[in-house]
């Protein structure tokens, strides 16, 4: 019995050392990475990360040095390329509300995130793209937000992402063309006020929760041909300034077009 006992006492002992050497190498790792990207980011030095797994979050914000911009926002300001292809994430944070003060993230140099996955919150909203942004192959399992964020980038990619939960855009802007080419909502999307000031491309995408493009505004082509929508969809008061591609586009629910413009005509050939 006493044997036992001292079994049972020593491998608690070890199970004990065991988690606080994993902790502690944990929290080395979090501020070895931390500390390299401060450096790269300040010099301007690029970030290109091939098949890596964080294990914890990545916030911006907590990372960069922020100077005011105007009355109650912060901005940091990038110039490197970053780029990341078939890496694991937790949570991706670039702007956060921190009491009164906004803090916001400029990106002058490319943002790529090809193959990825991401298993927590992406926040984004009221950041700036200036160079190009793409998120194809990628896959969010939670929150997905660039509300209010301004896109600048000559090409916007979103093709083949999914996004697990709720994506919302609402009041962005995107400066050029976007494709969201065989992307797929699991859940709600929203696009509410947001402004596409290039050709959009939606060919093919699945919306399989509400899609909200309320007042959304379309100022060349858009294209949602072969698309399918298997929630509720509101367009009222969306405007397409050029032409509007919705042949074979699929509405398995009801969808609101009313007081939708179609400045250059529609081509409503086959959809359903």
């Amino acid at each position: 019995m006493m044997r036992d006992r001292q079994k049972a006492l020593y491998y608690f002992r070890f199970l004990a050392l065991t988690l606080l050497i994993y902790a502690a190498t944990a929290c080395s790792v979090s501020s070895s990475i931390g500390s390299r990207w401060q450096e790269k980011l300040k010099s301007g030095e690029d970030i290109i990360i091939s098949q890596q797994t964080f294990q914890e979050d990545i916030d911006l914000t907590e990372l960069l040095q922020f100077r005011p911009s105007t009355p109650g926002v912060k901005r940091a300001i990038i110039h490197s390329n970053i780029i990341f292809d078939q890496c694991n994430f937790r949570s991706f944070i670039a702007s956060v509300k921190k009491g009164e003060e906004l803090y916001i993230v400029e990106f002058r140099g490319d943002v790529v995130f090809s193959h990825c996955v991401f298993k927590d919150n992406v926040e984004l909203s009221y950041c700036t793209f200036d160079r190009e942004f793409s998120v194809s192959d990628s896959e969010f399992i939670q929150s997905f937000r660039v509300n209010n964020a301004l896109f600048r980038g000559r090409t916007i990619y979103f093709n083949h992402a999914i996004f697990h939960k709720d994506a919302s855009f609402n009041g962005a802007v995107f400066s050029n063309n976007t494709s969201f080419f065989k992307t797929e909502f699991r859940e709600n999307v929203f696009f509410q006020r947001t402004s596409f000031k290039g050709n959009s491309h939606w060919g093919a995408a699945i919306f399989d929760g509400f899609a909200e493009f309320g007042n959304a505004i379309f100022q060349q082509n858009l294209h949602v041909g072969q698309a399918t929508f298997n929630g509720r969809t509101n367009f009222s008061g969306m405007t397409v300034v050029m032409n509007a591609d919705l042949s074979d586009t699929h509405f398995n629910r009801k969808a609101d077009f009313s007081n939708v413009v179609f400045m250059g005509g529609a081509n409503t050939g086959d959809a359903q």
